[in-house]
């Protein structure tokens, strides 16, 4: 119920339990380098990263999908952070649902990261 001044209540539009109004995937901290590492498993973050994207694709109705940050691992080496963040953003570009927004964070704004992107 939506309250409007002076008017009393009003109750909006019903919705279809059965139909969402959009679908949208939604991941966070892929956290992707290609180190080994315990106890976070660094290599194996694409996959999961992967395994999200294919889920998406096999949903007809994802239009979009956000990308919360934290796309490559602070642990990465710099010489190695422009390869992984291209992985990721590779795996990104296989959603056939639409566009990939990608929220940028703390750990994607590290000095010396930002130009690279």
């Amino acid at each position: 119920m939506l309250a409007r001044p002076n008017a009393g209540m009003v109750r909006p539009p019903a919705l279809s339990a059965k139909e969402p109004l959009f679908s949208f995937g939604v991941i966070a901290d892929v956290q992707y380098a290609d180190i080994l590492g315990v106890p976070r498993y660094y290599r194996h973050n694409i996959c999961v990263l992967r395994c999200a994207v294919r889920s998406w694709n096999a949903h007809e109705d994802v239009r979009f999908c956000v990308n919360f940050g934290d796309i490559v691992d602070g642990f990465c080496p710099r010489e190695r952070s422009l390869e992984a963040v291209r992985a990721v953003v590779r795996e990104f570009d296989g959603f056939r649902g639409g566009p990939a927004y990608h929220m940028l964070d703390m750990d994607t704004s590290w000095p010396g990261w930002t130009w690279r992107l």
